[in-house]
């Protein structure tokens, strides 16, 4: 009935009003027409009649037609052409709307969204929170930013924070988070309108505001301590989506909440028929990481991996094993996974074969399995990729593997390809990791590896430019120089330069790149006043990102600083007794 209204509807196109054709096409949308030539007899309609369709118009065709699976039509640019000259006269509602649809409909034009945001801008104060959650989500999803729309719209969205329902504020978070700009008085605003309104937030909610957080790493405890009782209080609304998410997120930064953590295991054993494999591995890895044991979860997921019948799949099987590994946890089904694990060796790609490597190795069950997969690799060695090369070379240096015939073959092709086409931290790893290794052998064959990698390394970071260089390759470099500087390849000033660098970029460290910097430098020997300024600076970074290290780690910092201070101490108060002519 609702097809043939839909034919005789078409072929009477031109008599309709704008607003009735949109309306009978998202009818077609709520009855599940997918009927193509209907969608493309109403696009000549709106290019013949475009003065006639309203912005709100234009939207509800495109949307209906992109949730029929309809995108990428062939009147979608004709129409983009019509739209454009007109956005500046736009209202913020009808700017939404369009592009929006657009967005939905397929990849918007660049130029089309220069056009929006140029004219956003200029009527940023009208959006309210729906129209401008729905604008930026466009704009992110499409990898479209544009600084100064963001810098109005977060004024904006600050100015009426308490008017965003709970699922706008936590997409309009994910917005400024795909697009790594953190905006922290904005993401300070939405975490004080979070957590006044933690009891009205549904399971997506919640996982989206805690996804970007975490992302961005922005918040305090008190805040995801305020996030995790109100996920708890509704963790029976949770799918497995959403429990695989806010783990994540939580292992992002490093932080195990016991409660929100057990509550997630009982929920994720209720609801293990409906997790897919990559939901399964990324719970399974994320708990592991946080060393936690949910004995019930991990046998669980361990029995799906052993029984014939189960979800077998081998990044599954390995992330099963490799959380094991990380807790040092040995169940009575060990051996049936390492037996499954031998018997898939040969399909197994690079990445999974390190995998495997790293968890044999952290159980002690290394034994003839990491030699086939070792000998797998040499011979696959001419095909592996630089990144590849230099992922087995740290992870097989980790474990401590020492077959001579295996990092021979490692080795020689190190040597066989150009090094100008390795990156500034691919050598600093492959120098600490051959470095490391020929220090405990004393072998011939790795020498000439060591000295090509460092003197490649270091001339590719003093001929680029600084604004070249991130603070990854920064952090890359220190790791390789307390070897370096053992072996005598320094160029002269150039942990002054690396030092430097690290100065100027250190607002730009993440956790890891902050641990990395402060242990390797610190062991260098540097002039006093660049030793001060340069752990003083990194001192406020380190307190502001110690939470999310490890206590080892921090520990060897904290070292660092308390000799730092009592060398200040020491020279303090010798200045304030030179008088005395004493020499101390």
């Amino acid at each position: 009935m609702m097809h043939n209204l839909a034919k005789i509807a078409t072929r009477g196109l031109h008599q309709f009003r704008a607003r009735d054709i949109a309306f009978i096409v998202h009818h077609l949308f709520k009855k599940n027409i997918q009927n193509k030539a209907i969608f493309e007899a109403v696009g000549e309609v709106m290019l013949s009649r475009f003065q006639d369709f309203y912005p709100k118009d234009i939207g509800m065709i495109l949307c209906s037609c992109s949730r029929l699976g309809f995108r990428a039509m062939p009147f979608a640019d004709a129409l983009a052409d019509l739209i454009m000259p007109e956005m500046d006269s736009y209202e913020s509602k009808d700017l939404s709307s369009v592009i929006y649809s657009f967005g939905a409909m397929r990849e918007p034009r660049m130029d089309m969204l220069r056009n929006a945001a140029s004219a956003a801008v200029g009527i940023s104060s009208t959006f309210d929170s729906r129209d401008m959650t729905r604008m930026l989500r466009s704009f992110a999803m499409a990898g479209y930013w544009d600084e100064e729309l963001g810098e109005t719209m977060a004024k904006q969205a600050i100015s009426i924070m308490s008017t965003f329902s709970t699922l706008d504020v936590g997409q309009l978070a994910v917005a400024f988070c795909q697009q790594g700009k953190p905006q922290r008085e904005l993401f300070f605003a939405i975490s004080k309108h979070v957590t006044q309104n933690c009891h009205k937030m549904t399971a997506e909610d919640i996982c989206n505001i805690v996804y970007s957080f975490t992302y961005l790493n922005h918040g305090c405890r008190a805040f995801y301590d305020e996030i995790a009782s109100a996920a708890i209080l509704i963790m029976d609304t949770f799918k497995p989506l959403h429990l695989r998410s806010i783990v994540c997120s939580y292992s992002k930064i490093n932080y195990f909440h016991a409660q929100l953590f057990e509550e997630v295991a009982e929920s994720s054993i209720l609801n293990m028929d409906s997790f897919t494999v990559p939901y399964l591995k990324q719970l399974v890895r994320h708990f592991s990481k946080l060393q936690y044991y949910h004995e019930e979860l991990m046998l669980e997921a361990g029995r799906q991996m052993v029984d014939e019948n189960g979800k077998f799949h081998v990044e599954t099987l390995l992330h099963v094993l490799d959380a094991f590994a990380m807790l040092n946890i040995k169940p009575s089904m060990l051996e049936d996974l390492h037996i499954k694990c031998k018997n898939v060796i040969h399909i197994l790609e690079t990445t999974e074969e390190l995998s495997l490597v790293k968890s044999l190795s952290r159980l002690q069950m290394e034994g003839d399995c990491i030699d086939k997969i070792s000998q797998k690799i040499s011979e696959d060695s001419p095909d592996l990729t630089n990144e590849e090369i230099v992922e087995v070379a740290k992870v097989f240096t980790i474990v401590q593997y020492k077959k001579t015939q295996f990092w021979t073959a490692i080795g020689k092709e190190i040597l066989r390809r150009d090094h100008t086409k390795w990156t500034v931290k691919q050598l600093g790893v492959l120098s600490s990791a051959f470095g490391s290794l020929s220090s405990s052998l004393c072998a011939e064959p790795w020498s000439e590896v060591v000295s090509k990698c460092f003197k490649m390394f270091f001339i590719m970071f003093q001929l680029k430019e600084s604004s070249e260089i991130t603070i990854q390759d920064v952090a890359a470099v220190s790791s390789a120089i307390p070897f370096g500087k053992r072996a005598g390849l320094l160029p002269s000033g150039f942990v002054v330069q690396v030092t430097r660098l690290a100065i100027s970029k250190a607002p730009e460290a993440r956790p890891d790149d902050v641990r990395c910097i402060l242990i390797n430098l610190s062991q260098i020997d540097l002039p006093i006043s660049s030793r001060r300024r340069f752990l003083g600076i990194y001192r406020a970074i380190f307190n502001e990102v110690s939470v999310f290290l490890n206590c080892k780690d921090c520990k060897k910092i904290t070292e660092v600083y308390v000799e730092m201070d009592q060398i200040r101490d020491d020279s303090t108060w010798a200045n304030n007794f030179s008088f005395l002519n004493i020499t101390l």
